[in-house]
Parts: structure tokens; C-alpha cells; sequence
């Protein structure tokens, strides 16, 4: 990505200035895949799903805390604190134990990190209940 700043300034010998400015979006924390979805399931059955957790960056980031909502229906191992150096990843494992909902489910899982500008990350959850015939 690139962009030009045009400066206006008060010296009369040079109006104004422009800055040329190039930038690259770099994803520190990577989460593939970046949504966990369950699919059709039902309830008071029990599915797993991975997802992986990946440093781009080029400084160690540290995994402080992992929260998963609801609880009652969404479980997630491991959960303790670590360490990712660059390149390294972490593959979790979300357990859903549905019980009753409507149509849809979500819930969310927070990577709570040590980064100042990424705090949190926050991964979405998704299911469908089973059409069930009457």
C-alpha cells in the first residue's frame, strides 16, 4: 500500500511538501482457520474442531489467557499460557456439546495476548442445529 501526504507549511520559499509514504499489512497472530465452524449438528452430541494459532511476527508473542463463551456448551484445550517465537503455532482443540438453541449457534473464543496493539483476538464460533422432521 502506498500513499501521499501533502504538507502545507508557513515558510513562503516552499509551500507545501509532499511525503511519500509505502506500507505492507503484516497479520502478527494468525488464526486459520480464522472462523470455527461446526457446521449442521445436534444437540447433545459432541464435535471437535482444530484451529491453529501462528506467529508472523518477528517477536516472541505471549498467549497470556484463553476464554471461550458460552462454557456450558464450548470447551477448549490447551488452555494455559505460552510462548510463540516467530514461525512457531499452537493447534487448539474447541469441543461443542450442544445442548438446546434456535437455528443458530455462536459463541467466541479470546486469545488474550502481551501485544499492545492486539490485547485480544477474538475467534468467532458458528453452528447450525439439525433440521429435525415432525
Amino acid at each position: 500500500m502506498s500513499k501521499k501526504i501533502r504538507v502545507e507549511t508557513s515558510d513562503p520559499a516552499k509551500k507545501g511538501l509532499v511525503l511519500c509514504l509505502k506500507a505492507e499489512v503484516v497479520e502478527t497472530l494468525a488464526v486459520t482457520p480464522y472462523s470455527v465452524y461446526f457446521g449442521m449438528v445436534a444437540p447433545g452430541k459432541k464435535y471437535t474442531r482444530e484451529m491453529t494459532v501462528s506467529n508472523k511476527g518477528t517477536e516472541p508473542v505471549t498467549i497470556k489467557s484463553v476464554a471461550i463463551r458460552p462454557e456450558r456448551f464450548l470447551n477448549m484445550a490447551p488452555k494455559d499460557p505460552i510462548i510463540l517465537k516467530p514461525g512457531q503455532s499452537q493447534t487448539y482443540t474447541v469441543t461443542f456439546t450442544p445442548g438446546a438453541f434456535n437455528r443458530r449457534f455462536t459463541g467466541i473464543v479470546t486469545l488474550n495476548t502481551n501485544l499492545d496493539y492486539l490485547p485480544r483476538k477474538i475467534v468467532r464460533i458458528r453452528a447450525q442445529r439439525e433440521k429435525t422432521e415432525k
